[in-house]
């Protein structure tokens, strides 16, 4: 069972959390951990842009659509694809019908809340394989 485990983890990976819910995050956290992965917070927009420009680098960005004081979730996509971030990036949002400007803005993922494991497992494993 060990080497098993040895070969489901061999990869670090790391998540950045975009969102200014500190409950929300909480929980987002604790999908990532349950599934072996590092996550990382980021309170608002500027935080994330701030980290990449200063060559931080994550397999998967997770982001709410809304609820973000500076920019919101499609602005902000625009801007990390427009520097060049090429990590995977999934979209969170309350509302189906807002999947499509997500999806335009770059986002390679949408889902909509509430976040779980269940959602998460396929996007993480897809990650883990590369």
């Amino acid at each position: 069972m060990k080497k098993n485990m040895s070969l489901i983890y061999k990869k670090k990976l790391t998540v950045l959390i975009v969102d200014e819910d500190p409950y929300r995050c909480g929980a987002y956290m604790g999908i990532i951990q349950m599934a072996g992965g590092f996550p990382y917070m980021a309170r608002n927009a500027e935080e994330a842009v701030n980290l990449h420009l200063n060559g931080d680098y994550y397999n998967l960005i997770i982001m709410d659509m809304n609820d973000m004081s500076l920019i919101d979730g499609v602005p902000l996509i625009k801007k990390l694809r427009d520097m060049k971030v090429t990590s995977m990036i999934v979209g969170v949002t309350s509302h189906e019908d807002e999947n499509r400007a997500f999806m335009n803005a770059g986002v390679d993922h949408c889902l909509v809340k509430p976040l779980t494991f269940g959602k998460m497992d396929p996007i993480i494993n897809q990650l883990k394989s590369l």
